[in-house]
């Protein structure tokens, strides 16, 4: 029987030297061979990066039983035997990595599965220290990506309705702000957000990002609108000013009516905040003017869940008769603010006539508004006692 080259490799233990050139007699041209393997490899990948799942497969198939013989004949402890496991394992792994890039983003196919086989090749391979980190970790990012497919799956099937969203937030930027683009917006957005909630879901985060940008936006168009509109108001003539003050009670109106359609766009809780702040703040410049907008009945639709702004309040005894009361109260504040637009309005269209035509016609209508404001001071107490006298009669009918 015959001695074996690992015996007679481990006969020369004693003697190191003559065992490294014993060693390297039988190994040279394997290490010689699976470097050349190595080094073609490297060579095509960098070429053709989408063919790299089965460059990597074959690179690792034609050294598996050259690496084999090598361990068994040095050991793992050997440090040539170590530097081309690592070597080895770089290029393989580096095979898996450029295919996956190359393919992730095409249409191709998915280049997860593939990927993630190639690299559980390498992990047999037997790599140390940084090189078998360098593995896991990349081997952790592919395997996410191949658990994130079905995710991926969906979002795919609604790529047109998110890119018609992108493409209409961009053109946004370039228009003119008009109320008639900003509905023009929300018209065209709202089919495309609700395909895109029924196949990701309400609490998606990429739905929720779409649904929330288109709200901004309008947002935006409708704020700089309003504030081209005031800044009108404050630079143009006495004799235009009752025109221009109308202009932009009408566009406080529909800018109202607007952004409570907004409502029911489903809104992350940031631009949410922002949203209830901006409506706010509107709601207070309409009524420095006599505009009163309501917001209507909450509607279930695309903003069905957490986000919307509007909530029902519990009713207590007694808030209707409050109510009537404040309906009372915001009707005589609207006829005010009315005398007092047209009192702006008279003053304004004669201040192009000559001096006492217009201190005249302007003393008249003055006068007749502190009259208007009088006759109401001096009847407040009378309203007041009628409407308790009502409400005692009401309850004793109630208690009857």
């Amino acid at each position: 029987m015959g001695i074996s080259t690992k015996d007679l490799i481990r006969a020369f233990n004693p003697c190191p030297n003559i065992r490294k050139i014993i060693a390297k007699k039988f190994t040279e041209e394997i290490f010689s061979k699976i470097e050349k393997l190595i080094d073609e490899t490297t060579e095509k990948r960098k070429m053709f990066p989408a063919k790299g799942a089965s460059l990597g497969y074959l690179l690792f198939k034609n050294t598996n039983k050259d690496i084999a013989y090598i361990k068994k004949l040095l050991g793992t402890e050997n440090l040539e035997y170590q530097m081309i496991i690592n070597k080895l394992s770089l290029e393989v792994l580096q095979c898996a990595i450029d295919f996956f890039n190359a393919l992730r983003d095409s249409e191709k196919g998915d280049p997860g599965e593939d990927a993630l086989k190639v690299i559980k090749y390498v992990k047999n391979i037997g790599a140390t220290g940084q090189t078998l980190s360098r593995i896991n970790e990349n081997y952790k990012i592919i395997q996410d990506w191949v658990l994130q497919k079905p995710e991926r799956d969906k979002l795919n099937s609604v790529k047109e309705e998110f890119e018609f969203i992108d493409k209409l937030l961009n053109n946004s930027v370039s228009e003119i702000p008009s109320i008639k683009f900003a509905k023009k917006m929300i018209k065209q957005a709202e089919p495309k957000l609700e395909k895109i909630r029924k196949v990701m879901g309400s609490y998606n985060q990429a739905y929720l990002d779409a649904s929330s940008a288109v709200v901004l936006s309008v947002q935006n168009i409708i704020i700089n609108l309003i504030n081209a509109v005031q800044e009108v108001v404050n630079s143009v003539s006495q004799r235009e000013l009752y025109a221009a003050i109308e202009r932009y009670k009408r566009e406080l109106t529909d800018a109202l009516l607007l952004m409570y359609k907004l409502d029911k766009f489903r809104m992350t809780k940031t631009i949410n905040l922002q949203y209830k702040k901006n409506i706010n703040d509107l709601a207070a410049l309409g009524k420095q003017v006599g505009v009163y907008v309501s917001p209507p009945e909450k509607e279930s639709s695309i903003n069905s869940g957490t986000s919307g702004s509007s909530t029902k309040e519990n009713k207590m005894f007694g808030d209707e008769e409050e109510s009537s009361e404040v309906s009372e109260i915001e009707e005589i504040s609207v006829k005010i603010a009315s005398v007092s637009s047209l009192t702006i309005g008279f003053i304004s269209y004669y201040m192009g006539r000559s001096f006492w035509v217009s201190f005249i016609v302007s003393f008249l209508v003055i006068y007749l508004f502190l009259l208007f404001i009088l006759d109401f001071i001096e009847n407040a107490d009378k309203r007041e006692q009628e409407a308790k006298k009502k409400k005692i009669e009401e309850r004793k009918k109630g208690k009857k």
